[in-house]
């Protein structure tokens, strides 16, 4: 069994200069934010033996985007993975579509932003060319899900649609999710959300 590095981070976060730079990020919400930095490790056995180091820098990149590490409210994590190079176990950063939800709206450069599920029949013209989709929400004919699809229009005007078939995100899953190819999380519990 790997070694915890729980001590070892909850000393770097107790550090005055830690300390000081979370105050200085987040202001009074620094000491919550740092108790949900441990709280994330110790919910995690994998991250529980990452490198301490690799969760604060993780953990200030989302101090300064102002997200909490959450994972189940969707707006951003500290994912855990094995680097063979180094032979050890380091934090990332990861930013949920949530959080990336979060961080258009509070751009101001957004007039509309959307996510939905598309199921059977919804989907009426793809034309591959222009990029345009024609989507029908009263022509659902099944409760089969055949893709997803985001919009978004800018306050200047420019807008744009992207979908994906189940196939496309679960090749995309395949390719970049480790916890898809491991069979647990979001991909799992509640692929559709």
């Amino acid at each position: 069994m790997a070694t915890t590095t729980l001590p070892q981070l909850k000393s770097l976060l107790n550090g005055d200069s830690v300390k000081t730079r979370f105050n200085e990020i987040l202001g009074k919400k620094a000491p919550g934010f740092i108790s949900s930095v441990i709280s994330a490790v110790n919910g995690n056995t994998m991250l529980q033996t990452a490198e301490p180091q690799s969760i604060l820098n993780s953990a200030v990149i989302a101090a300064t985007l102002d997200l909490p590490i959450n994972s189940n409210l969707g707006l951003s994590a500290i994912v855990p993975y094995y680097d063979s190079k180094l032979r050890t176990t380091v934090a990332q950063f990861q930013l949920m579509y949530k959080g990336l939800i979060e961080l258009c709206l509070r751009s101001g450069q957004f007039s509309s932003l959307i996510d939905e599920v598309v199921y059977e029949g919804q989907l009426v013209k793809k034309n591959k060319f222009t990029g345009e989709y024609i989507f029908d929400e009263d022509s659902k004919t099944s409760d089969k899900v055949i893709g997803y699809m985001a919009y978004f229009r800018l306050v200047n005007g420019f807008e744009k649609t992207h979908y994906m078939t189940v196939g496309e995100v679960e090749a995309h899953a395949k390719k970049y999710s480790q916890s898809y190819k491991k069979g647990f999380g979001v991909w799992k519990d509640d692929f559709d959300t």
